[in-house]
């Protein structure tokens, strides 16, 4: 279970009532366990996922999205109050900022660890058809989306200077990958071998 969903269940308890923007975002963090777990699930057993990109899309939208309502909110609240926080802290809606962008990059790390077990099956050996099934989710792969919608929920997560530090690491990972990735098609090219490589990295 995601730990922040639990504290944030333990402090409704306190306060009596969550606000709009922590509902949605236990919402959505429900929905980012349950793709997680079927994710899991499907690499571990025999058994076939329907598990398709656009579902991550869909939850990955609403996390990169998460800070307009988290804003608007607050807009609200302090339009109500003119301005005097009457108990409230300034930023006590951070955390939910930080933590949809942390789940957002949380899912584009799986797609990319997905992605990792596709490309090292068509690297053991030439004849694909052999390590087909050694793969779950073997079309699901992140693309341009994917790394638009983390990056968009990191750049408004107002987590300062981790921002710059998070998009670098995920640029590093592009990188690496499409070295790798270009080594292996120059490696086809000139042995001449029968391997099947996924599709490029984004």
């Amino acid at each position: 279970s995601d730990p922040w969903a639990t504290r944030r269940s333990a402090e409704s308890m306190s306060v009596g009532q969550l606000s709009h923007a922590e509902l949605k975002f236990n919402s959505i963090i429900n929905e980012s366990a349950a793709l997680l777990r079927e994710l899991s699930l499907g690499n571990e057993s025999m058994s076939s996922s329907t598990l398709q990109l656009m579902d991550f899309d869909k939850v990955m939208t609403e996390l990169s999205q998460f800070h307009s309502l988290v804003d608007s909110e607050e807009a609200r609240r302090n339009q109500s109050t003119h301005g005097f926080s009457y108990g409230h802290t300034k930023n006590e809606k951070a955390p939910l900022k930080h933590n949809a962008s942390d789940t957002c990059l949380q899912l584009l790390d799986e797609l990319e660890s997905n992605y990792d077990v596709i490309f090292e099956n068509s690297m053991l050996s030439a004849n694909a058809d052999s390590n087909s099934n050694a793969v779950k989710h073997p079309k699901l792969i992140p693309n341009a989306v994917s790394y638009n919608l983390a990056l968009h929920a990191l750049a408004h997560s107002g987590k300062g200077r981790r921002v710059a530090l998070d998009a670098y690491s995920i640029l590093n990972r592009m990188i690496d990958r499409c070295k790798k990735y270009i080594i292996a098609f120059e490696k086809v090219a000139t042995d001449g071998t029968d391997m099947k490589l996924p599709p490029s990295p984004p």
